[in-house]
C-alpha cells in the first residue's frame, strides 16, 4: 500500500515537535539561584540575577523573559569602557552547550521594569524564561534587602 506524500510530511513534522521536547526535558535546563535586590522606595527598576545550566549538547538561545509583576524585563550587560560603567540591552542571550550561565552583578543582569505592584524582601515573584529551542522555563525570584551589587539600576 502506497501512503500518500502528506503522511511522510506529517511523520517528519511529529519526529521534529519530539526532538525539540526533548531539548526541553527535565533537567536539561535548571534555573537556580534566582533573586532580586530591592530596590529603594519610589523605585520602579530592578535588577534581576540567576545561573542558567544548560545540559544539553546544544547552545540554547534565551529570548525574552516575562513576570506579572512587572511591565518588561529586558537582558542587559553591564560594561566599563574609559573607567565609566554603563549598561547595554542585549536582545539574546546564548548558553553555551554544558555550560552555567550567570547573571551576575556587574555583568549580565535582567532589568525588571515598572512592577505592577510593591515588592519587598522576602516576597517571591514567578519569573517565566523562553528560549528559542522550546517552551518556557518558570522560576520563582526572592526579593533581597541590601543584596551587594557592582551597580545602581537608574
Amino acid at each position: 500500500m502506497r501512503r500518500p506524500a502528506y503522511y511522510y510530511c506529517l511523520s517528519l513534522l511529529f519526529a521534529s515537535l519530539l526532538c525539540m521536547q526533548m531539548v526541553r526535558a527535565e533537567g536539561d535546563i535548571r534555573i537556580s539561584n534566582a533573586w532580586i535586590n530591592e530596590a529603594p522606595p519610589g523605585m520602579k527598576m530592578m535588577g534581576g540575577y540567576l545561573d542558567v545550566s544548560n545540559n544539553t549538547g546544544n547552545a540554547l538561545v534565551l529570548i525574552g523573559a516575562s513576570s506579572p509583576c512587572f511591565e518588561q524585563i529586558e537582558f542587559h550587560i553591564t560594561e566599563i569602557k574609559n573607567g565609566v560603567s554603563t549598561m547595554r540591552k542585549q536582545d539574546s542571550v546564548t548558553i553555551p552547550a554544558g555550560a552555567i550561565f550567570s547573571f551576575s552583578p556587574g555583568h549580565y543582569h535582567l532589568m525588571l521594569i515598572n512592577n505592577t505592584r510593591d515588592l519587598g524582601a522576602g516576597d517571591k515573584v514567578p519569573l517565566t524564561f523562553k528560549f528559542a529551542e522550546g517552551g518556557p522555563v518558570q522560576v520563582d525570584a526572592e526579593i533581597r534587602r541590601g543584596a551587594p551589587t557592582a551597580h545602581q539600576h537608574h
